[in-house]
């Protein structure tokens, strides 16, 4: 996964490898912790909170 993401991530950004790393344990985690999760309301706020510091990470991607 890291490698997809960080190849589909250098098309766009010059971007180091430690950054897809921490942003891929993230979205993985925030993905598993939205499963979990009963309240949709929460889960969306979770998701999107996650996919705008991914996209800060990878400079604003």
């Amino acid at each position: 996964m890291n490698k997809a993401i960080l190849e589909y991530a250098k098309s766009y950004i010059d971007c180091a490898e430690d950054d897809i790393l921490s942003v891929t344990a993230m979205l993985i985690g925030a993905v598993a912790i939205a499963r979990i999760i009963g309240n949709e309301s929460s889960v969306t706020k979770l998701l999107q909170a996650c996919r705008q510091q991914a996209g800060l990470k990878l400079g604003g991607m």
